[in-house]
């Protein structure tokens, strides 16, 4: 993290786990899918490990990081645009966090087995989930319905679902 506008660039890797490496450099540099930064509006944020499962929040107060009660295995943890410090983790069975990623909850809205989540950044309250087909959200993610005109998730899966003014595009 740099503080003087990117001249240096210090480590912050304090409170990570000790002995189990949440990230390696590579998963960085060679264009690795196994980690994830995930950022809220309000500034908190996340790192996950696919590989490993642990997941970290950094603790501004202590400038350090924490580990959370959330584990990630091969599935991602999403960042809410319209609310501040609101992520879900979804998966087999979904969990959410509203403070930033300090406590979870289950989330049974999000329809189970969900591996992706999109969220429209332009119309508050659009969501996709993508599971054995797409469901839409209207309400934030409050209630799910199969996306009109049975739209089937690929059997290979998608790698990534995207919402825009109400437009949804997958890979």
């Amino acid at each position: 993290r740099s503080k003087d506008g990117g001249e240096s660039w210090p480590w912050v890797g304090g409170g990570l786990p000790d002995g189990k490496d949440l990230f390696k450099s590579y998963e960085f540099d060679k264009g690795h899918a196994d980690a994830q930064l995930v950022f809220s509006m309000d500034g908190s944020f996340l790192a996950c490990s696919q590989k490993t499962g642990h997941v970290a929040r950094f603790n501004r107060a202590d400038d350090a990081w924490e580990t959370v009660d959330c584990h990630v295995w091969g599935t991602r943890i999403f960042a809410d645009p319209h609310v501040p410090g609101r992520f879900i983790h979804a998966e087999r069975e979904a969990k959410e966090s509203l403070d930033g990623g300090r406590t979870w909850r289950p989330c049974p809205s999000i329809p189970p087995r969900s591996w992706y989540l999109a969220f429209d950044p332009r119309q508050k309250g659009l969501v996709v989930a993508g599971a054995d087909r797409f469901y839409l959200s209207r309400d934030g993610g409050a209630s799910f319905a199969p996306l009109p005109g049975g739209l089937d998730l690929p059997a290979n899966g998608s790698r990534a679902i995207s919402l825009d003014r109400g437009r949804l595009f997958a890979l």
